[in-house]
Order: C-alpha cells, then structure tokens, then sequence
C-alpha cells in the first residue's frame, strides 16, 4: 500500500491530519484544473477551497480508496460547473482579460536555461489558456481533463456521468473549435503544446 492509499484510508476513517495531508499532495493539480476551466486565478482559488471543503465533508463516504483522484474530480468538476451557471445568471462586470498576466500560477517561476525561450513558452501557454476559455463549456472540461490530467475516455466519461461516445464527440468538436480560434489568432498549433 502506498503512502497516498494509506492516507486515503485514514481520511476516510476521519484522520483530519490525514486530509490535510492528501489536500497538500493534490491541490497544485485541483487549482491548476479549476484555473483552466475558469480562467480565473481568483475564482480558481475560491472553487478549490469549496471544493476540499466539500471533500472533507463527504470522504466518509468513499466506498473504494482508488478511486479518490475520479472522486475529487468529480466534486472539483462539479463546482465549477455550478460556479459556472451562477455567475451566467448573475454576471458581473470585471476585465475578464487579467487573467493572462497570472496564467499558470504553479509554473510561471519555472527555472528556465534561456529566459527568452522561457517568456516565448509563457506566452503560447498564455494563449492557449485563453483560447480555452473561448470555446464551449461542455467541451472545455473534457479537453481539460484529457490534454492536462491524462485521464481515459472511460475515466472522464465516468467522472461526467456521460457516455464515452459523448466524451469522444466533444473532445473532437473542442479541439476543432480550439483549432480555429488558433488558427483564426495567426498561432501555429505545432508550436503550442498541450502539456501541463
């Protein structure tokens, strides 16, 4: 049993240091997923908060401690999407564009051997995050858990409660969506790489 399992099992049986524990080990992962699906580091940070708040309330209802990662995804994923509607329902005016500036919080300090290369590969990150942010919803979190978190269709289908054909239809009409809005930007798609 590895040390993650081990935690899991504790949280589980309501270990609070335990949960605190596996929190540090996935919040990079969490925020860096809810930042790309809001583009937002400030909405970002509020959805990953709620979302281990939720986490630590219902882990006592895990079943199976594998599948912990599918499991907080699936609150992670909810939350956003429920942000999501809330703030279509009740918009509020802001610069939606600021977030461009703090993309990629875990990895804007990124030692880098050239400085030029390093600020040419922050700006096609940048790009691409917003490109993201452009296309639709229901696409963008698919492309997102794929591309980034490397799950399987069947995982990402599970963790959307939708079938794998579906998962597979909108991840192609993303990337085609994605595709064009590059395309339409004057961005050479070879030169963004879709790595985390």
């Amino acid at each position: 049993m590895n040390e993650d399992s081990l935690l899991i099992e504790m949280a589980i049986g309501g270990g609070v240091d335990a949960f605190n524990q596996l929190m540090k080990t996935w919040y990079k992962r969490i925020f860096n997923f809810t930042f790309r699906y809001l583009a937002s580091y400030d909405e970002a940070s509020e959805i990953t908060q709620q979302a281990f708040i939720k986490a630590y309330q219902s882990i006592g209802k895990l079943k199976d401690p594998h599948k912990f990662k599918s499991w907080l995804y699936i609150i992670a994923s909810n939350e956003c999407r429920a942000f999501s509607r809330k703030k279509a329902r009740h918009p509020v005016s802001s610069i939606n564009d600021t977030y461009l500036s703090q993309t990629e919080p875990w990895q804007r300090h990124r030692a880098t051997d050239n400085p030029e290369r390093g600020l040419v590969q922050q700006q096609q990150k940048d790009l691409l995050s917003k490109a993201l942010s452009k296309i639709p919803e229901e696409q963008r979190i698919v492309i997102i858990m794929k591309e980034y978190e490397g799950f399987t269709f069947h995982e990402i289908a599970q963790i959307l409660s939708l079938s794998e054909n579906t998962i597979k239809s909108r991840m192609y009409y993303g990337l085609n969506t994605l595709r064009k809005i590059l395309i339409k930007w004057n961005i050479d798609k070879e030169a963004i790489h879709y790595d985390s």
